[in-house]
């Protein structure tokens, strides 16, 4: 049997101080956590045994002994086929803001109850009631009290810097993290800051562009209904959450929240090139160009607008006219990837794949996760006989496709590789 505690889990994690901290936790609610060493192969381990465990914590980067595959995607997809198999929960070393969406269904869609984020004191009261409810335990909050504290603390970076003391400091020093792509910190610090002086606006809107970039749109929504409610005439929050409204396809939402932001300053070039963008996908390309073009006799330099008019001239069959824009918005912005990416679409349309591929090129060094850059690659690769780094890019896309919880997308290009590979 696996002793004498209401139930015991397998943990296997790379991650030394996220398993101390998981073994301590678990333990104040009664259950044994058995640590297992990350190049066990679990499934032939479980297949040998009769007394499975109630559940497994596997860390996300645990691979199979071989190194074909990992062991959480190999686990969950066993659990499924097994009468009363252990739960299985995947670790994420991020935090919990910066985990996407698309991560979460990736492991939800592998069989797995859910990608728990790196725990910590902040986060313990609600992961540990997590994990106890799938296995139908009770949570004794009093028992995990002395690991879980409210207080979120922005440390200062260098001697020169302080600790804030008030909500306006907090403030300054998270929106600092922002302007600098550090979303982590910046989030901590607002959180700081609202908690302080909950009226502080702009603190909730810049939490949901943070959590907007970080792909977690439900928090976002939520950060930004926060800022308007605080104030109903911020431009800026109307704005913010039209852009998470039209990435959630409520494309009318997105309109009204545009409209309102134009309501409130009709000079508000950012307005229109979101309204722009629902329009758009609500099929009015009449009205999504007005938009666009009014948005950038407003702001000459706004290079998403510039982008966003080249792509539907191009859906147009103005190529020309789409090369223009997509050159515009880079001058404006000469690391703009999605700008070089669809402009290589557009070359790669025109049969010059040597400079679609120099724009995809400059594309992944912008972003080098850009899945979508590499498949295109790939094929323009592919169109120039260079066989070899064709397969090589259509693999990475696949991969990046995968880690993005987008199976259809990687499905299909598994396709182009086979055709590739003749």
């Amino acid at each position: 049997m696996w002793g004498p505690f209401m139930a015991t889990i397998l943990l296997v994690c790379e991650n030394p101080e996220h398993s101390s901290l998981w073994q301590a936790a678990l333990l104040t609610q009664g259950v044994q956590v058995e640590v297992m060493a990350s190049d066990t192969p679990l499934v032939s381990f479980l297949q040998a045994r009769t007394d499975w465990p109630a559940a497994i914590l596997i860390g996300m980067t645990v691979r199979s002994p071989d190194g074909a595959s990992l062991q959480a995607s190999d686990l969950s997809r066993w659990a499924k086929t097994q009468t009363a198999a252990p739960k299985i929960f995947v670790l994420n070393d991020k935090s919990d803001a910066t985990i996407k969406e698309s991560e979460q269904r990736w492991a939800t869609r592998q069989g797995a109850e859910a990608m728990l984020p790196q725990l910590t004191s902040q986060n313990l009261g609600i992961l540990l009631p997590q994990v106890l409810a799938a296995l139908n335990l009770p949570y004794n909050p009093d028992q995990a009290q002395g690991f879980i504290d409210t207080e979120v603390v922005t440390l200062p970076r260098s001697a020169e810097e302080s600790t804030p003391t008030d909500a306006a400091g907090y403030f300054r020093a998270g929106r600092e993290r922002y302007q600098q792509g550090d979303y982590q910190d910046a989030l901590n610090a607002f959180y700081e800051a609202v908690r302080r002086d909950a009226t502080l606006t702009e603190a909730h809107r810049l939490r949901g562009e943070i959590y907007l970039k970080l792909g977690n749109i439900d928090k976002a929504i939520a950060s930004l209904d926060k800022a308007i409610e605080t104030d109903p005439k911020s431009v800026a929050s109307y704005c913010s959450r039209a852009s998470v409204r039209y990435r959630l396809g409520d494309n009318q939402g997105a309109i009204a929240d545009a409209d309102q932001a134009l309501k409130l300053d009709p000079r508000c070039a950012l307005a229109y090139n979101e309204r722009g963008l629902a329009k758009l996908a609500s099929s009015d390309e009449r009205g999504a160009l007005q938009d666009y073009n009014q948005a950038l006799k407003l702001d000459k330099n706004f290079a998403q607008a510039y982008n966003n008019r080249g792509t539907l001239r191009a859906t147009q069959g103005d190529l020309n006219g789409a090369l223009a824009d997509y050159a515009q918005a880079l001058r404006s912005d000469p690391n703009y990837a999605d700008a070089y990416y669809n402009r290589g679409n557009v070359y790669s349309d025109r049969g010059d794949f040597t400079k679609a591929i120099a724009d995809y090129n400059e594309a992944l060094g912008s972003n080098p996760n850009f899945a979508q850059a590499y498949g295109n690659r790939g094929i323009a690769h592919y169109e120039l006989d260079r066989t070899k780094e064709a397969i090589a890019d259509t693999r990475k896309a696949i991969e990046l496709f995968r880690q993005m919880g987008d199976e259809t997308a990687a499905k299909q290009a598994e396709g182009v590789l086979k055709q590739m590979r003749g």
